[in-house]
């Protein structure tokens, strides 16, 4: 089954833009088959399943660009980093737009691929469905099952994947975790990877602590550090960070927020079976919390637009689960996974917008159906928290 992506339009956008477009997002996120099919005239390669032609571009830059002279799809191009320097001269003096597509499962960092002069080359990324993307192609949960279930494409689309249970979930994270996650740690981890990674499911939308995290992994806490920014790196978590620009306020908290990028691989991390074991477990809140952050970031990503997100937590223990920031403006959003309207889940954004006159009228992001307002904050369903993003 197919399924329209959002993220399609930003991606030819830029291809029309730029000479070179680089697509990344987390392994068996789509992007492959959303490149081909938004660029089918473009020659394909796939350094990861053609390891002659990989080796053949690793030792001659030159030559495999002579190959390819036409417009091409790169798949997995970080593992020849000896093309980096190519890249760069060829969009530099490139005048075709779409030219380069380049595909990886990993985030750009460091001087791999550096932006190259003039602005030729753009960014985009590919994260899992949305539940936008999944509505548009009919296909609908309740909040238990899209926690249960997962984003991951292959959890939608492959026929029967499903209807075979928790143990095909389970083969696929624990696939996603090996085979890719372990190849992003240069550090050996032994069990001690999947203990940190439970141990990070059961904390989804808490201030990292890197010294207790280590007493209880028995590893050491530069060593978790390194393995935080490979997890990040190869999209299994990401960061929201502490919102601090606001003037004359003290006792901020500095450490960030770490959320998974598909909320199904935390609840399976945690050992939840079915959507019935969801409902009852004590986690519902913080998994629920997750889904909806990843939500607002698949958005964001989706449509290219520079908004940030962040969070809020002062010493005094006021707290704002997702503060958004764009042109300016400022929206707190407070996230609730009750079905029930509750004037209380709107106190902190209103002792939130004591505290600084840019700070918009904000909303409580919940699991009711029900339109109200309480003071300035607007009560939303979480399905639409796309609609609200954009």
């Amino acid at each position: 089954m197919m399924i329209r992506r959002e993220a399609s339009r930003h991606i030819l956008a830029m291809s029309k833009l730029r000479p070179a477009v680089i697509v990344t997002g987390p392994y068996h996120s789509g992007k492959t088959t959303l490149v081909k099919k938004l660029f089918p005239a473009h020659a394909y390669v796939n350094f990861l399943d053609d390891p002659e032609t990989c080796e053949f571009a690793r030792s001659c830059p030159p030559e495999f660009f002579r190959r390819y002279p036409g417009n091409v799809v790169i798949d997995e191009f970080r593992l020849v980093p000896e093309l980096a320097a190519a890249i760069r001269a060829a969009a530099s003096a490139e005048r075709r737009c779409g030219r380069f597509i380049l595909v990886s499962s990993r985030r750009p960092y460091g001087n791999a691929i550096a932006p190259a002069p003039g602005n030729k080359l753009a960014s985009a990324t590919l994260l899992p469905f949305t539940i936008g993307e999944l509505a548009y192609a009919g296909v609908r949960f309740e909040r238990d099952g899209y926690i249960h279930r997962g984003f991951m494409p292959l959890i939608h689309c492959v026929k029967d994947a499903p209807a075979k249970g928790p143990e095909w979930r389970g083969g696929y994270h624990t696939l996603y975790v090996e085979r890719h996650v372990r190849s992003l740690i240069t550090t050996g981890c032994g069990d001690a990877l999947g203990r940190f990674l439970t141990l990070l499911a059961g904390r989804v939308g808490q201030a990292v602590n890197l010294r207790t995290y280590a007493e209880e992994t028995g590893v050491a806490a530069y060593t978790l550090k390194s393995w935080i920014e490979a997890l990040e790196a190869g999209f299994v978590i990401f960061r929201l960070p502490c919102y601090t620009d606001i003037t004359g306020t003290r006792g901020m908290m500095s450490a960030p927020k770490f959320y998974f990028t598909d909320v199904g691989l935390a609840a399976h991390l945690l050992g939840i079976k079915n959507e019935e074991h969801l409902h009852r477990d004590p986690q519902i809140g913080n998994l629920f919390e997750n889904m909806v952050v990843a939500e607002a970031l698949k958005n964001c990503r989706n449509s290219g637009k520079g908004a940030a997100l962040y969070y809020f937590r002062n010493r005094n223990g006021l707290e704002i689960d997702l503060v958004v920031k764009s042109r300016g403006c400022v929206v707190p959003i407070e996230i609730k996974c009750g079905d029930q309207f509750s004037a209380s889940y709107a106190e902190n954004i209103n002792s939130f917008r004591k505290l600084s006159a840019k700070i918009a009228g904000g909303y409580v992001v919940y699991g009711g159906a029900a339109k109200a307002k309480e003071g300035v904050a607007r009560f939303v369903n979480y399905q639409k928290i796309g609609e609200l993003i954009d």
